[in-house]
């Protein structure tokens, strides 16, 4: 905001209008215009809300409700309307225009060549753009694709044993299968092929094992039983 006191062609401007005459028949935007001016010339348009002006310019009582009483917008309109003529008659030529944006209330004090500097908006930060979203390699979703079937696998495999089904995902997994488990075993062809016990054995365990490989896979041993997924 540009410092108190160093306003003189805006003051000057708010004189020729409230001379101009065009104002007259209408005291009340006069003191309208004169209020908000005098809020800018000292740095308080934090101040220009429509319920002080209400109160303090329109002399509305303290219990003014804006809500329902629309005397400062009705008053506002009018206003703009006055100055508007006012510009294209007597201030035509005039370097130094007063303006009140619609919806607001706080005055602009506009030049023949744009807004004067004080009146000029704060830049605004371009908007960052979100990263791009790396897709997963089809590889990977190839395997998370096993591995579901997989499961489903084991389940029905476990459906048909009777036994109980495979530790919940809430359910840490022991350190090594009890006599009731079975090894999902998942991995690309050129990897490590591991389940939630470790990786694979060297050698056929105690439990029933299930080899998840790619269409193309190569089983890595003898033995255990094998699901191929197509990709």
């Amino acid at each position: 905001m540009t410092a108190a006191g160093s306003f003189a062609a805006e003051k000057a401007e708010l004189e020729a209008v409230l001379a101009s005459g065009i104002l007259d028949r209408s005291p009340t935007l006069a003191q309208l215009l004169s209020y908000v001016c005098g809020k800018y010339f000292l740095g308080a348009t934090g101040e220009i809300k429509e319920y002080n002006i209400a109160v303090e310019a329109l002399g509305r009582p303290p219990d003014f409700d804006q809500k329902r009483d629309s005397i400062v917008r009705v008053q506002f309109h009018r206003l703009r309307e006055r100055l508007a003529e006012y510009y294209e008659s007597q201030g035509a030529t005039h370097a130094v225009r007063i303006e009140i944006p619609q919806g607001q209330y706080v005055p602009r004090f506009s030049t023949a060549n744009g807004p004067a500097v004080a009146d000029l908006p704060t830049p605004v930060a371009p908007a960052l753009s979100p990263a791009p979203v790396r897709a997963l390699p089809w590889r990977w979703i190839t395997l998370a694709v096993a591995t579901a079937l997989c499961l489903g696998a084991v389940a029905l495999w476990t459906a048909r044993r009777g036994t109980a089904p495979l530790h919940s995902a809430a359910t840490p997994p022991t350190a090594s299968p009890g006599s009731d488990s079975v090894r999902i075993l998942a991995g690309l062809e050129d990897g490590v092929f591991t389940d939630g016990f470790g990786p694979a054995p060297a050698s056929p365990p105690s439990v029933p094992t299930i080899w998840c490989l790619p269409e193309s896979g190569k089983h890595p041993c003898s033995w255990g039983r094998i699901v191929r997924i197509s990709g």
